[in-house]
């Protein structure tokens, strides 16, 4: 499908939501109504956006608008045609303007990305900003980049970013040797040879690895080639710092495997502190529910699982109580067993044995509806042994 310079999917959102709404199907209508205000945002077409709030509020849906609509106004046609990339000078007003308010240096934003000269000059407008720096200014700002700049994407920056997305999707699901296949095609790509880009691809490599071989040295070593791109050594880098330091997402993963690799060599304590660094500095930074939401769940979770080994059972059923409103709040079930899980393992190591069974067995069937018999197996396998209830 051609993309169309944009132009027509702030609309064509905005219509489907209109009549989901007639329809009385209001929760199919809200992901709709973000996604028409940001493209109407995006556009300038500042009188549509104000329709989206205002059917939002018609609607008691409260839109989270993170302040784009104070945004320059003065973005030049030119930006919008398609495969020129031509960003005005609202984009450098723009960088400069979210870098001041987070009370963030220069060299701060664009440590291991680009020469503090170079962000002067994208931020005079003197210069275009290639993606890639955008996007790493972007995750440090706690931003999403799609949300401002997928506009101005060139042709060759988009058919990049399609075929990374396509290597991440085959990652997740599993499917090594095709991420593979994919990978060797992007490491041609021009854009993606330095900077943040470059740390996606060694941040792939290592995935890929973990999951055709395991979580050994070599695994750890691809993690540190990748850090070492945007940051410094990654042994010298502990909890301590995390707290202080603007993160790209690629840079929490990277400190989030740490931990797990921490606390899979029974190191659980430094791990816990990390995972807790971690919590913090995504709640104090990240501003863009979607970017924040992912990772932080993904960290809750393994903090939560390895309380619950370490016998640390009050602080287990805590946070994963916290887990599951977030996951039904964001409507993210895959990780809801897990939460679950932990939580019926400390209500029963707290004595609360007939309190726990309802959670393993809620645990259990939601895996079966995402259809992810692996983990529900192992889910099955954990309650007979450790409960001695079988649920076949």
């Amino acid at each position: 499908m051609q993309r169309n310079k944009g132009r027509y999917l702030p609309d064509f959102a905005y219509n489907k939501a209109v009549i989901l709404e007639a329809q009385g199907r209001k929760k199919e209508a809200a992901p709709l109504l973000i996604e028409a205000y940001f493209g109407f945002i995006a556009m300038r077409r500042r009188r549509k956006a104000a329709q989206v709030l205002k059917l939002a509020e018609k609607l008691g849906i409260k839109l989270e608008t993170y302040g784009v609509e104070n945004l320059p106004a003065d973005i030049p046609e030119a930006v919008f045609e398609y495969g020129k990339p031509i960003p005005g000078k609202s984009i450098g007003d723009l960088i400069y303007g979210l870098r001041t308010d987070a009370n963030m240096k220069q060299g701060e934003l664009c440590k291991g990305v680009c020469s503090v000269s170079v962000l002067s000059r994208i931020e005079r407008d003197a210069i275009q900003g290639k993606v890639y720096y955008l996007e790493a200014f972007m995750q440090r700002l706690g931003r999403d980049i799609d949300k401002y700049f997928d506009t101005f994407l060139g042709r060759d920056e988009f058919a990049g970013k399609q075929l990374r997305d396509k290597v991440r999707t085959l990652t997740v699901n599993h499917r090594y040797e095709e991420a593979k296949h994919h990978l060797k095609e992007l490491k041609k790509h021009k854009d993606y040879q330095k900077g943040v880009n470059l740390q996606f691809i060694a941040m792939e490599e290592a995935d890929i690895h973990a999951g055709l071989i395991g979580y050994d040295e070599a695994h750890m070593s691809l993690l540190k080639k990748a850090w070492a791109i945007t940051k410094d050594d990654l042994d010298t880098f502990d909890e301590y710092d995390i707290a202080k330091t603007r993160l790209t997402n690629y840079e929490i993963v990277i400190l989030n495997q740490k931990a797990n690799n921490m606390c899979e060599n029974e190191q659980g304590s430094k791990g816990i502190r990390i995972y807790e660094s971690l919590l913090e500095n995504m709640e104090q930074y990240y501003v863009d529910e979607s970017e924040r939401i992912r990772m932080y769940m993904t960290v809750l979770y393994n903090y939560s699982n390895e309380l619950e080994s370490l016998g640390r059972y009050a602080e287990t059923l805590e946070s994963a109580i916290k887990g599951e409103g977030l996951c039904i709040k964001h409507f993210n079930l895959r990780q809801m067993p897990g939460f679950m899980a932990d939580r019926a393992c400390a209500l029963y190591e707290m004595g609360e044995k007939e309190k726990s069974l309802p959670y393993l067995v809620v645990a259990y069937y939601v895996s079966a509806l995402l259809n992810r018999v692996g983990n529900q197996r192992a889910i099955h396998n954990y309650i007979k042994e450790r409960f001695n209830i079988d649920l076949d």
